[in-house]
């Protein structure tokens, strides 16, 4: 090749000719990009990711720190929970005399029997589930059709009756936080002697949320054949304190934390435009959670929202699952699995929280019908970015005439339908969140940079609705109110008809909410 060929006796004409040849088709590109954001109006989506691309890039290079003791310490403790849940179970299976599931352990050392499945395999664990008088079914994507399960979410209403599975349960809980969240982030933390993680973003999901981890970055993938840090998921990360104590800020550090009330609610109150759904979002009268909560359980159907949240707020909490399902484009049977009541009270629900939100229901039906229109989903009308849907109007076309087709087009238009309709639900306000800790920590690395800060604060963690700075302790109350009316102006710069709130805490650890303010 020419590269190999290169000496102090090569042509400067020959070797600048072959310099160019590296970009000549970027500029190509650049002007076809161009003229495509042109076409659909998409200046302010690309300004918006440029800028949010630096403090990623700054997040990158600092990463997170990891007490690597505290993270060991809880490994070890799950995965003695788990050998734990494993011997009640095996312990059952010879309670009932279960001969398929028993294999005797033929050794000198050892009579004891050992059990047939593997608790961490799918198959296994459902052949375990069907010898209950239950049937667990699930949608499978990939196949398109219901298949039997033994999902955690779908097993929990027969706890009751089956009280085993709830060891099931917790032993697939607990064996996926030692696989998922295990020795992988210790291995990140201890490759750099400051014990910090880093991995890697990509900011330009289909939502406009982040991403991070090998999956994150294709080219990070390839490259891991020269390299031996993991890449872990940091937005994976449980709301779980045990976990979240386990990062922390360096020696005269401290992090804020940063969390959006209700920004999912208050996101669809302002671009819905549902008078009494926006009453009561704002107005501490009325209450969303205690609302759906009365739909939901008998035991506080006839108590007031103020009796609910000083008495029930454990049924409060679980009801927000329904509330959130919802605004993200789920159904009744979102409500049934997540907030473990029946079927036909899970439809009620959904029907009465529709009749009393009927604007909800307008909204998401014209924001169907514009994606079908312009084959894009229109994420919010200030950084006008899109998701571009292929075909919609020849599918849409299709699906108002599906009893004509067979059956196999029939249920490939209608899966079509359900997950456009989703996704019309959903994308605009994962995106608009997404967009305001974007635009928020823009305007922070902005004022770091022209009042020379930026030694002063780092980005350890973006976890969609909520922001984790780590600042020096003589920055800490600057940068707190700084960031927090950052956040506010993010949030009514987007969705300018509705307060927001922003929930801030100081502490030593992901965790620690002890300095709230």
């Amino acid at each position: 090749t020419f590269r190999n060929n290169i000496s102090d006796k090569v042509n400067m004409h020959d070797l600048v000719k072959y310099a160019e040849s590296d970009v000549i088709y970027l500029h190509a590109l650049l002007d076809k990009q161009l003229a495509l954001i042109t076409q659909y109006d998409m200046h302010k989506a690309v300004i918006h990711e440029c800028r949010f691309t630096r403090t990623v890039a700054y997040s990158q290079l600092h990463g997170v720190r990891l007490d690597c003791l505290n993270w060991r310490n809880l490994y070890n403790k799950n995965t003695t929970a788990i050998q734990k849940y494993e011997k009640e179970l095996f312990d059952y299976i010879k309670e009932q005399n279960w001969k398929e599931f028993i294999e005797p352990q033929l050794t000198l050392f050892n009579n004891d029997d050992v059990c047939a499945l593997n608790w961490n395999a799918p198959d296994d664990r459902i052949k375990f589930v069907s010898k209950f008088n239950i049937k667990v079914m699930s949608y499978d994507k990939k196949v398109k059709k219901e298949k039997d399960s033994s999902s955690s979410a779908l097993l929990k209403p027969y706890v009751a009756e089956y009280p085993i599975l709830d060891a099931l349960i917790k032993h697939t809980k607990t064996s996926k936080s030692c696989g998922t969240f295990g020795l992988s982030y210790l291995e990140a933390a201890l490759n750099f002697p400051d014990h910090r993680i880093r991995t890697c973003f990509n900011t330009v999901l289909t939502s406009g949320r982040l991403s991070s981890g090998e999956t994150a970055n294709q080219q990070e993938k390839i490259n891991r054949q020269f390299r031996t840090i993991p890449l872990v998921n940091i937005l994976n990360i449980p709301k779980n304190p045990e976990f979240r104590q386990c990062f922390i800020p360096n020696n005269n550090s401290e992090f804020i934390i940063f969390d959006y009330g209700g920004q999912e609610t208050r996101i669809l109150a302002d671009f819905s435009k549902d008078p009494v759904y926006y009453d009561y979002i704002v107005n501490p009268e009325n209450d969303i959670h205690c609302f759906m909560a009365k739909l939901l359980y008998d035991k506080v159907k006839d108590k007031s929202y103020a009796e609910i949240k000083e008495h029930y707020p454990k049924l409060r909490d679980i009801a927000k699952r329904a509330v959130f399902a919802l605004a993200y484009g789920g159904n009744y049977m979102n409500i049934h699995i997540n907030c473990n009541v029946d079927l036909d009270v899970a439809k009620a629900a959904e029907s009465a929280y529709y009749e009393k939100f009927n604007g909800l229901k307008k909204y998401f039906d014209a924001t169907f019908m514009s994606a079908v229109k312009h084959e894009y989903i229109l994420i919010n009308s200030v950084y006008k970015r899109k998701v571009f849907l292929k075909e919609a109007k020849q599918k849409y076309a299709q699906y108002k005439n599906r009893w004509n087709l067979d059956n196999h087009t029939k249920q490939k238009v209608s899966y079509w339908f359900k997950e456009t309709m989703k996704a019309c639900k959903n994308l605009p306000i994962q995106g608009t969140g997404a967009d305001m800790l974007k635009e928020s920590t823009r305007q922070i690395w902005e004022y770091a940079i022209s009042k020379d800060l930026l030694h002063t604060i780092k980005f350890p963690i973006f976890m969609h609705d909520e922001l984790v700075l780590e600042t020096d302790k003589n920055y800490t109350e600057m940068w707190y109110d700084f960031a927090k009316n950052a956040m506010l102006n993010a949030a009514t710069l987007i969705c300018p008809s509705v307060p927001f709130t922003v929930e801030g805490h100081i502490g030593n650890s992901w965790a620690s909410k002890s300095k709230n303010k």
